[in-house]
């Protein structure tokens, strides 16, 4: 009897075990990917004994096995995959961007050198201009 009631399927979880694992609501946000929804259930893994489930239990390259089975670890990977591949792809064109910005930056410096040479140029007319304009006190006092 002890046999028999080891290689019968469990029984669906309910109560709080039925919630361990709620599904979850898929949200797309502008510029961020949808996350995968989890499974409410495992039908394989509820056919299972209880015997079966114990060796699953005890055999990790099993287990990751079982695991990796499910709809919702592949579609985890794709995701993975995906975001891997959108990452190379930004990085690759942040780095073709780099000698651009770094004629830009030259540029940049060269143009703040000359503004700067410029605005002591002006500072130093506009102070020749003021030394030359000062009327003398005695000549402001006649008029």
């Amino acid at each position: 009897q002890q046999q028999q009631q080891q290689q019968q399927p469990l029984p669906p979880p309910t109560g709080s075990a039925a919630t361990i694992l709620p599904p979850v609501v898929q949200r797309q946000t502008s510029g961020r990917m949808t996350m995968p929804s989890l499974p409410s259930s495992f039908p394989e893994l509820e056919e299972l004994t209880v015997v079966q489930l114990q060796r699953l239990l005890s055999d990790d390259v099993a287990l990751e096995a079982q695991v990796n089975k499910g709809d919702s670890v592949n579609a985890m990977a794709t995701l993975v995959d995906q975001i891997k591949q959108s990452n190379e792809e930004k990085a690759q064109k942040t780095l073709d961007m780099e000698p651009d910005i770094e004629t830009a930056k030259t540029s940049l410096d060269e143009q703040k050198a000359a503004l700067q040479a410029l605005a002591k140029s002006y500072g130093d007319k506009v102070a020749a201009l003021k030394g030359k304009l000062t009327v003398p006190l005695s000549v402001a006092q006649k008029n």
